[in-house]
């Protein structure tokens, strides 16, 4: 019996397999920096407020992101991508933020902000041409080609 041919992206797959603990040092060197900043700098208090919210509700966003992906990679779902690549534009708007509008930036946390958003870049790309490769009909059109010609060998 003929197994049908994969379509998830490899590419896609590693690059979230790079994200994740790129992610996870990502959080840990802005919550360490956010602590850093407060104790050093003077800061307001609805600053200090914000911005902690703000990377305390990026976590389960990065994690509910690279979980869809990875899902929506591996079963060939786009439904999943789709949902990950509209997280993707979240986390690219935070990581705007966090770069530029930010009350205090330091260098350290730009170069870090700038390695989460490439990657979130280059992520996003890979999962557009997934999305477009799970969307499209001549994949579906070989599929059922495929099996057409499976039950055919049998009779």
């Amino acid at each position: 019996m003929a197994l049908l041919p994969e379509r998830s992206s490899l590419p896609l797959q590693l690059t979230l397999c790079l994200n994740r603990p790129v992610s996870f040092i990502f959080v840990a060197v802005l919550l360490l920096l956010y602590f850093f900043k407060v104790s050093i700098l003077p800061y307001a208090t609805n600053a200090k407020i914000c911005e902690l919210l703000l990377i305390i509700l990026f976590i389960p966003n990065e994690a509910m992101r690279l979980y869809w992906a990875r899902k929506g990679n591996l079963t060939e779902t786009s439904g999943y991508l789709s949902f990950a690549l509209l997280l993707n534009a979240l986390t690219l708007t935070l990581c705007v933020y966090w770069a530029l509008f930010q009350s205090y930036v330091l260098f350290i946390e730009f170069v870090v902000v700038c390695v989460e958003a490439f990657l979130v870049i280059i992520e996003t790309v890979f999962a557009i041409a997934a999305v477009a490769n799970f969307s499209s009909p001549c994949g579906h059109f070989n599929e059922n080609l495929l099996q057409l010609n499976l039950l055919n060998n049998r009779i």
